[in-house]
């Protein structure tokens, strides 16, 4: 749901309010811990009946809520805050014209710099305006020094500088706020030169070839010792980073050879993380083949190794191979004792492209033989829950299903309760596996990175799931769902998904539409396309099961119904942040992965 704010206060309002102290009371100087104090703050307030004071607070308290996910996007850099299911924060169109002018009068005076940056750039979204921008590009850059943490990989600096580079850029490269923003970032790579576990000195390399800035002799050199210090550690991620860097900076200094040298650096590097992947006690051999096929690709671009490119490339396919026959099993290990852990690990510190493929696979689609198992277990042992039929409501109250007894006289009841009863134990478990492992993982993913559109692309490029044409609307959706825009996600994918099920479905001979008494073609429904017996040779029985449970009701009503409901506009706001809504992103996700996958097995052999 969104938080609608009330009337903005005015600067006197500031003036009479102790609100500064939210901040020098938080336990961390980012506006993701502000956010927190000021929610403690309002409660405070609200409390002693000071509607005053409580405003205040609500203003701030919106304001630090929104997530600088894109640093790099000129009109979109934040997004809402999603802390739970069916919630959503407050967006930077929802402050009025009346608060974006005390928010100027209020820049000034406010003393903490990250604080001052969020205000600042709040301003300048949406009014623009050159001295704004100078007011946000320097109090980020100020922030920024104060959270060079280099024992996170990607320290939260980074954003700050990125979001700094990238209002100062729009500004010309002759203004002095560009040359204020390189002077920071080549300042911060000296400082961190001699040690550096971090991702910090790359990303900020990365910047300065961007903008064609940086000694190139000067940075090829720091880029060597950084790629070695990070092989003494056995780091198998950031070595290839920082072998690549060099590379760049050698062919911008147009020495070819040594350029060719550190590319096969990278290479081996690439190489080392397959490895590293495949031999661990639960090795993840299709996260290890995409990797492999980077080693591939880098090898392929320099030229003049081929007997080095044979044996990666049948190395990756036999990890791909072993990869695609893990797809199909569901691990009796998925951990839900510590999910949140679990589940940020499996994301945590890894490049923006492997953390994606993680999240990806972070869970697989519930197991209709276990499920079944447990159904009928739970039936022998516990009958007098199953014996009294009852009803499903939706959000609003209406009845939406009625699940008949298992002990009815009837056949076709007692089978019907038992599909039922199947959905509903599937739709629970949907719900575990957002709380537990997805959502914790999708946000883990917006803290450390920083996500565009086009990072969803190699997702959807060649997809057999995906019809030509029908690209754009998948990473458009994919990309609002990270951000935790899932209204607009679902509103995007589940037309999106219904279509590429049909055309999968018509790519394998299966006839999708029929003919009326009129001779009119009429394309099946969802509801229809499901329960084809060749969805299942395709799909697999679980994901089948899963999907028919997710998009469509059961004969009895039971069922997410998500198709439909979207379609005839019966899910108000609150309803997208629900855990329905929230899994169908992610399984869009999932299925798009998996059909890459078995796309690059069949186009890959030798």
């Amino acid at each position: 749901m969104t938080y609608f704010l009330k009337p903005s206060p005015t600067i006197s309002d500031y003036d009479e309010c102790d609100w500064e102290d939210a901040v020098y009371s938080a336990y961390a100087m980012e506006c993701s811990a502000y956010f927190e104090s000021f929610r403690d703050k309002i409660t405070e307030a609200s409390e002693r009946g000071d509607e005053q004071h409580q405003n205040v607070f609500t203003v701030m308290w919106a304001a630090t809520s929104l997530h600088l996910n894109d640093p790099t996007n000129e009109t979109k850099p934040f997004c809402p805050k999603a802390t739970g299911i069916g919630i959503r924060f407050a967006e930077v169109d929802d402050f009025t014209d009346e608060h974006l002018e005390v928010f100027g009068q209020l820049i000034p005076r406010i003393k903490d710099h990250e604080l001052r940056a969020r205000i600042a750039d709040i301003v300048w979204v949406r009014k623009r305006g050159y001295q704004v921008a100078e007011q946000a590009v320097s109090a980020y850059l100020d922030s920024a020094r104060r959270l060079e943490d280099t024992e996170k990989p990607w320290p939260p600096c980074l954003k700050r500088i990125r979001r700094a580079i990238t209002l100062s850029v729009l500004h010309g490269r002759n203004a002095q706020m560009f040359r204020q923003v390189i002077n920071h970032i080549e300042d911060t790579l000296d400082r961190h030169k001699e040690n550096d576990p971090s991702y910090l000195s790359a990303e900020l390399m990365e910047i300065l070839l961007d903008q064609k800035e940086g000694d190139s002799a000067k940075y090829a050199q720091l880029a060597e010792k950084h790629a070695n210090s990070a092989e003494a550690d056995e780091d198998w991620y950031r070595p290839k980073t920082y072998w690549e860097l060099q590379a760049r900076w050698l062919e911008r200094a147009k020495d070819n050879e040594g350029s060719r040298a550190a590319r096969i650096r990278e290479a081996e590097q690439y190489e080392n993380a397959a490895k590293n992947l495949v031999n661990r006690p639960r090795p993840d051999y299709l996260t290890a083949a995409e990797i492999q096929k980077s080693a591939v690709q880098v090898l392929q671009r320099v030229g003049g190794e081929q007997e080095r490119i044979q044996r990666l490339h049948r190395e990756f396919l036999e990890y791909q191979r072993k990869g695609l026959g893990q797809m199909g099993i569901v691990s009796a290990e998925v951990s839900i004792d510590e999910p949140y852990r679990d589940a940020i690990n499996s994301v945590k510190g890894k490049p923006l492209s492997e953390a994606i493929r993680a999240l990806a696979m972070i869970s697989l689609p519930p197991k209709l033989d276990s499920m079944r198992q447990d159904l009928e277990q739970n039936m022998r042992e516990f009958p007098l829950m199953f014996l009294i039929p009852w009803i499903q409501q939706d959000s609003a109250g209406r009845t939406t299903g009625f699940v008949p007894s298992s002990q009815s006289n009837n056949a076709r009841d007692r089978e019907a309760s038992v599909h039922s009863h199947l959905l509903l134990y599937a739709s629970r478990w949907r719900s575990l596996m957002v709380q537990a492992r997805i959502e914790p993982a999708r946000q883990e993913i917006l803290e450390e990175h920083s996500v565009g559109e086009q990072d969803f692309a190699p997702f959807v490029a060649d997809n057999p799931f995906v019809p030509e044409g029908r690209e754009t609307l998948y990473v458009r959706g994919l990309h609002a769902g990270l951000e935790g825009e899932f209204e607009v996600a679902v509103h995007l994918l589940v037309p999106e998904m219904e279509n590429s099920i049909r055309h999968v479905l018509s790519k394998r001979g299966v006839i999708t539409s029929g003919l009326d008494s009129k001779g009119i073609q009429k394309v099946y429904g969802l509801g229809k396309l499901l329960h084809r017996p060749e969805m299942k040779a395709i799909f697999g029985d679980d994901i089948t099961f899963d999907l028919q449970g997710l998009l469509v009701k059961s004969e009895t009503g039971v069922g997410d119904n998500l198709r439909n409901d979207v379609a005839h506009g019966l899910m108000n706001e609150e309803d997208f942040y629900r855990a329905h809504a929230v899994y169908l992103w992610w399984l869009t996700l999932h299925l798009l992965y998996c059909f890459a996958q078995l796309s690059q097995s069949i186009t890959e052999q030798p």
